[in-house]
């Protein structure tokens, strides 16, 4: 029998990732031992790719976070929904750090994850900001 996980599509290996960065939004501590009791937990939610996205923006989450910042006008991080918060996290993390990823399909899933949890309001807000990286990304 082998013990290879399933490749999940990558709109739910996405969500996935969104999972693991909110929650690690609150628990904190070692993220590869989160990681790992997470996909121990619920080994049906998480792939290869959901892991790599999130330990990727742990390793990468001040550059993140700052240029989030930089784009929610009149928002500090802070005060964004902590659901916004990491679907912007991960979807700039597929931006700026996995290279096999398109920013228009990151955008893409990131506004659908917005839509799904916080409605079309959250959708268009994660659209705006994640539009004004990849401008300012094409531009400079």
């Amino acid at each position: 029998m082998s013990t290879k996980q399933r490749q999940l599509p990558r709109a739910d290996a996405r969500r996935g990732a969104l999972y693991l960065v909110f929650g690690y939004e609150f628990q904190g501590g070692d993220a590869a031992l989160f990681c790992q009791h997470e996909r121990e937990w619920e080994p049906d939610r998480y792939d290869d790719y959901s892991q790599r996205i999130f330990m990727t923006a742990v390793e990468h989450h001040a550059e993140i976070d700052e240029l989030i910042g930089q784009h929610t006008k009149n928002w500090k991080l802070a005060r964004l929904s902590k659901v916004s918060a990491a679907v912007l996290r991960v979807a700039v993390c597929e931006m700026l750090f996995i290279d096999e990823v398109d920013t228009p399909i990151a955008i893409n899933e990131a506004v659908e994850l917005a839509k799904e949890f916080e409605g079309e309001e959250g959708g268009a807000f994660v659209n705006g900001v994640l539009g004004g990286i990849a401008r300012e990304r094409e531009n400079g």
